[in-house]
């Protein structure tokens, strides 16, 4: 957090500083900043809110019986997304392979949601994001599809499907939004000949997600990728423009109208600094923390 400043703009200014916060019961699987600005978070045990920051947790009272016993049966929760609105996208671990997940509205209602081919195979659902605008984010087999909140169905598909290297690696592709941008990038690799896996190149491309227009991602954000040991974690601010990324080296901060790489916290200053881990994610809040 920034030691300094009550707004965005202030705590840039400001020195960061590393503070713990209170634990939380269970492994988290998701974490956002709400419209009203508290936090929200789900974990394998359940689904809790702070109004501090972290500080205190307390648990979800609305969530749905559907949910809750799904957390509570044979099966664990294998991936979830909370939008801004609170709204819950979540899939248990045996559905991992197919592309099955359920979906928690504002309501309390609980709706199945399915990425279908025109066969109507489902394609497996890789990772789930909400945009900034609420829409649902899921990737399969290398490509993004965005899905309306409000029918679930898929409004357009970004990028094209992940194919194995000649050595036989699969390219490993990943993405956020950024306001109304998708950033997708995708990182080819090979085996060093001490068996270890290398990242030989960064692709990134950027998509409206309003108009679906294409763009070729900044080389600064490229060459970092190339050079950091780990994949970074990837942080949307809540201004639309800002992208952070986290690793064990630091946090960095993008503003995507820019060409910078601002570099914010030094990793070996806090207990990020741990080659043994990486960074899963995180949130910004208004202040810059």
């Amino acid at each position: 957090k920034t030691e300094t400043g009550n707004n965005a703009a202030e705590g840039a200014k400001g020195r960061y500083v590393e503070q713990a916060v209170s634990e939380t019961d269970g492994f988290i699987m998701a974490m956002q900043l709400l419209e009203d600005g508290s936090v929200r978070i789900v974990t394998d045990h359940g689904v809790s809110d702070s109004k501090d920051q972290g500080k205190t947790w307390e648990a979800w009272t609305g969530i749905p019986s559907e949910m809750k016993a799904d957390m509570e049966g044979d099966s664990h929760l294998g991936q979830a997304a909370i939008s801004p609105a609170g709204e819950i996208l979540y899939q248990m671990s045996d559905d991992l392979s197919s592309g099955s997940a359920k979906f928690v509205k504002s309501d309390g209602s609980v709706q199945q949601v399915a990425l279908k081919g025109d066969s109507g195979k489902e394609f497996p659902i890789e990772a789930i994001q909400f945009a900034p605008s609420g829409d649902i984010l899921c990737m399969s087999k290398g490509r993004v599809h965005q899905l309306d909140a409000k029918t679930l169905t898929v409004k357009h598909i970004y990028g094209e499907e992940a194919a194995p290297s000649a050595e036989g690696i699969a390219a490993q592709p990943n993405f956020i939004a950024v306001g109304e941008k998708l950033y997708m990038m995708e990182s080819d690799m090979e085996i060093a000949g001490d068996g270890s896996v290398k990242t030989t190149d960064v692709n990134i491309t950027i998509y409206d997600l309003i108009n679906n227009q294409e763009e070729k991602g900044p080389d600064v954000l490229r060459d970092f990728l190339m050079e950091t040991p780990s994949l970074p974690g990837k942080i949307a601010g809540p201004d639309g423009k800002t992208l952070y990324l986290a690793s064990t080296n630091g946090i960095f901060r993008f503003q995507t109208e820019g060409s910078a790489l601002e570099k914010l916290f030094a990793g070996e200053q806090g207990q990020m600094f741990n080659p043994s881990l990486f960074i899963d994610g995180g949130i910004a809040f208004e202040d810059g923390s």
